[in-house]
C-alpha cells in the first residue's frame, strides 16, 4: 500500500497531483524514528492548514474554516478553536 502525499495548497477543485510515494514500511519506519527523536511539533497555522515546521518530514492538516490555532499542549498537540 502507498500513501499519496499532496500540495498543501491544493483546492478539492484542482486536479490531484502526486508529489511522491511512500510504502507503508517506508512510513512506519519514518514515524519509529520521529519518535525515538522524542521532538515536539512547532505547529503553525497558514489559512485552512495547521503544519508543523520543526521536523525534517514536512507534513501538517487541513482544519477548514472558522478554526485558529490558539497554542500548543504540554504533549506537542496543537490546541484548535473554533471562532
Amino acid at each position: 500500500m502507498q500513501e499519496t502525499i499532496l500540495n498543501n495548497n491544493q483546492t478539492s477543485d484542482e486536479e490531484t497531483q502526486t508529489l511522491f510515494t511512500l510504502t507503508q514500511e517506508q512510513l512506519d519506519k519514518i514515524r519509529a524514528e520521529h519518535k525515538a527523536k522524542n521532538v515536539k511539533h512547532k505547529w503553525r497555522q497558514s489559512g485552512v492548514w495547521v503544519y508543523c515546521s520543526s521536523c525534517d518530514n514536512e507534513h501538517g492538516f487541513f482544519v477548514g474554516v472558522n478554526k485558529k490555532l490558539v497554542g500548543i499542549d504540554d504533549d506537542g498537540n496543537p490546541v484548535i478553536v473554533d471562532f
